[in-house]
C-alpha cells in the first residue's frame, strides 16, 4: 500500500467525496448542506465545457437573493409609503398639532411669570385680547406648519416615484 492510499483512507468522508467528483467536470463537489454568506456561488469545475455559463448563472442567482433580502424590503416600504401617505400624514399633523400647542402654552406661561414678577397683572378685557391674539397666532401657525408638511410629503413621493435626482435624499427624509 503506497502512502497516497494511506491517505486517502485516513480523509473524512466529505473529503473524500469532494476528491473522487475532482476533475470529473460537472456541478459543485461541495458537500450537501454546505451555506455560506450571501455571496457564496458554489463550486463549478474549471474544467467543466459550461464553466463560464454556469459561474455566471451561479452570480446572477446570488445577486438576486442578495436584492431580495437587502433591497426588495426597503422597496417595498418606500412604495408602500408613497401609495399609502395617509397614515404618515397624519402622524405628522398630531405631532404638529402637539408641538404648536405646547410652544403657545410655553410662551403664555413665560409671559405671566415676567408679569409676576414685575408685579403686574393684566385685567380682564386686556387678557381676553392677548388670549385671542394668541388663538390667532396659534392656528396660523399651525395651519402654515401643516400646509408645508403635506407639500413635503407630496413632493418628497413624486420625487421617489420619479427616480430622479432626489430620490436619495427622499429616501433619507423619510
Amino acid at each position: 500500500m503506497s502512502a497516497n492510499d494511506t491517505y486517502l483512507q485516513n480523509l473524512s468522508p466529505t473529503d473524500q467525496m469532494m476528491l473522487s467528483r475532482f476533475g470529473q467536470g460537472g456541478e459543485t463537489a461541495v458537500p450537501e448542506g454546505f451555506s455560506g454568506g450571501p455571496y457564496d456561488i458554489p463550486y463549478i469545475n474549471p474544467r467543466d465545457k459550461k464553466y463560464a455559463s454556469k459561474t455566471r448563472a451561479a452570480m446572477s442567482r446570488a445577486a438576486w437573493e442578495d436584492y431580495q433580502a437587502r433591497f426588495q424590503p426597503v422597496e417595498a416600504e418606500l412604495l408602500d409609503m408613497v401609495q399609502n401617505p395617509e397614515a404618515m400624514l397624519e402622524e405628522r399633523l398630531g405631532a404638529i398639532r402637539i408641538g404648536t400647542d405646547r410652544a403657545f402654552a410655553n410662551s403664555a406661561a413665560a409671559l405671566e411669570r415676567q408679569e409676576g414678577r414685575y408685579g403686574v397683572a393684566a385685567d380682564p378685557q386686556q387678557h381676553y385680547a392677548r388670549a385671542v391674539d394668541q388663538q390667532r397666532a396659534q392656528t396660523t401657525a399651525q395651519i402654515n406648519a401643516e400646509n408645508n408638511t403635506r407639500a413635503h410629503i407630496t413632493d418628497r413621493n413624486m420625487a421617489v416615484l420619479g427616480g430622479g435626482t432626489g430620490t436619495r435624499q427622499a429616501i433619507q427624509e423619510v
